[in-house]
Order: structure tokens, then sequence, then C-alpha cells
């Protein structure tokens, strides 16, 4: 009967026997795609491929799957991953520009996930390693503009910091990297403007990097002979 099905292929799959596993919870979904059990059957699918390791294939068998009519909630967060997961394997094998591609197509899919502003940081430093500062810098303007207040943090919850005890990563850092990365680009003008807004936002007053900016705005005005305003910075 459809219990005793679904106890045998979980059996398999206790014993890490995936492929037998697999196909044995494919016949029950095909037999039984009512049964209350079909979802745990779909599940425990996807599971043996996230077991092996087989990205490609679990996203591809939450796909299949949908024709019994199942639904996963995780969907869109599992997808999500393995997205992340393939760009920092094309970090780690210094593909940067794959890599950049790749952890803004897994932000773009779901803006809303807690790792995208990682995911956006990481593509910019990915541009910056392949030498592609423009691209860098529209990155970490997105950083700015779509999550103001983000600072990296550990699955915990806890703020990660540089070996200096400051933050290692955050929307105050990016905003100074536009205005840095700007000045590489000569665009003076913006350039001070960011790093003033770095000095002057309320939100980034805790900043360890206020103080860079104020130095480098009022050089840069100094150097343009703005220098009424190279006093009051």
């Amino acid at each position: 009967n459809a219990e005793q099905s679904y106890s045998a292929a979980r059996i398999y799959f206790s014993y890490d026997h995936l492929a037998e596993a697999r196909q044995r919870l494919m016949n029950f979904l095909q037999t039984y795609p009512q049964h209350p059990l079909a979802k745990s059957a779909g599940d425990t699918v996807v599971a043996s491929h996230r077991r092996q390791g087989c990205l490609d294939e679990m996203v591809a068998a939450i796909d299949e799957l949908k024709k019994f009519g199942l639904i996963f909630p995780y969907e869109k967060e599992l997808k999500v991953g393995v997205i992340f997961i393939k760009a920092n394997q094309l970090k780690e094998k210094g593909q940067w520009v794959e890599a950049a591609q790749a952890f803004m197509k897994a932000v773009e899919q779901n803006p809303k996930d807690k790792d995208a502003p990682a995911g956006l940081w990481n593509a910019a430093l990915m541009y910056e390693k392949a030498k592609m500062f423009g691209s860098a810098l529209k990155v970490y303007e997105l950083v700015v503009q779509r999550y103001p207040t983000w600072r990296l943090r550990d699955k915990q919850g806890n703020l990660l910091l540089d070996n200096e005890g400051n933050p290692k990563a955050g929307s105050d850092q990016a905003l100074f990297f536009v205005a840095y990365n700007a000045e590489k680009y000569f665009n003076f003008d913006k350039a001070i403007g960011r790093y003033l807004e770095l000095v002057d936002n309320r939100a980034y007053r805790d900043s360890h990097k206020r103080a860079d900016a104020l130095f480098n705005a009022a050089v840069l005005l100094e150097s343009m002979q703005r220098y009424d305003e190279a006093a009051r910075a």
C-alpha cells in the first residue's frame, strides 16, 4: 500500500541509497499524487540531491515535482541560495566577472533575501578585482540606495569585525568606496559630495570611515582651491 511504499523509499534514503530512494519516491508520487505523504516524498527527493551536493539537479527536481501539484515554500530561497553557492565557487576559482554576475543574479531574484546586501557587496569586490571600477562603483551605490543601514553579520546575527575591531563591511563603507572610486575617475564633485554625506548623515555617525571621509573631502576641496569649504570641512 501507499504507506509501505513510502516507508521503503525512506529506508533507502536513510541508508544513502539515494538513486533507489528517488526512483521509489517518484513512483510513489506517480501512483499516489494526492496522498498526505506526497509533500514529504517531494521534499525527500529534493533533500536527496542536496545530500549529494547536486545543485542543478536539486533545482530541476523542484520544477519537475510541481507537476504533482506540490508547493515548496522554500523554493525561492533555495534557488537563490544555489546561485550564491555557485557565485562563491566562481570566486574561489578567481573568475571575478562571472562571480560578480552570479552575485548580482542572486540579488535580483530575491532582493529581500537577508544575504542580498552581502551579495551586492561581493559583486562590487569582484568587479574591483577585475579592475572594472565603473561597474564596482554602480554596485556600491546600489548597496547604499537599497540597504542604507546594512552591516555584515554572521548567521547568528553578530556583527563581523576586522582585525582592528571595526565592522568588516556595511553601507557606510560602500558609500566611502563610492566616493573613493569617483575620485579615481576624477569625478571630484561627486567624490566630495559622497564623502561629506558619510560625514553629515546621522545614520553613519558611528562609522569608522567618517574621519577618513572628512580628511579626503578637505584635501579635494583644497586641491580645487575651494578653501572656504575646505576650512568648514
